[in-house]
């Protein structure tokens, strides 16, 4: 085995691999479907599908990014009309964000497009093997986040 073929046989490659080619894939197809959506968007978007009103400290919980990053991503989620801030009545130092009319109406568009990338991606697996590749993508999540 040459030293490309190792990096290529190393579990980081292939999940990093597959992980930006998922990413990538799904941001193309919902291009040339005519959404300019990207990935980082959808995760907010089905986020606030599944719990309309979340703070920005929930979705960078959830998505697991920076807040720098998570406050671009909203910043250009509100300049397309996807999402609106609203101050928390609560909490006045935070705001929470909600789906415009626009940004919810994109569920019934956006996501038959992402489950037809998923059925693509997972074309040949059978059930058994779905639920063991979601059972050890788990595992080695909860490894990760011990260290």
């Amino acid at each position: 085995m040459n030293e490309l073929e190792k990096i290529h046989d190393n579990i980081w490659f292939y999940i990093a691999y597959t992980a930006r080619l998922f990413r990538n894939t799904t941001t193309k197809v919902f291009q040339e479907s005519g959404f300019d959506i990207t990935v980082e968007m959808w995760q907010v978007l089905m986020m606030l599908w599944y719990k309309n009103g979340l703070s920005q400290q929930e979705i960078i919980n959830c998505i697991g990014k920076e807040k720098t990053t998570i406050t671009r991503i909203i910043n250009n989620m509100e300049r397309r009309n996807l999402i609106i801030r609203v101050p928390d009545r609560k909490n006045r130092r935070n705001n929470l964000i909600y789906l415009t009319h626009y940004g919810k109406e994109l569920q019934n568009k956006l996501v038959p497009i992402a489950e037809n990338i998923q059925e693509k991606a997972i074309y040949n697996l059978n059930e058994n093997e779905i639920s063991e590749l979601k059972r050890i993508l788990r595992k080695i999540h909860n490894n990760l986040i011990e260290i």
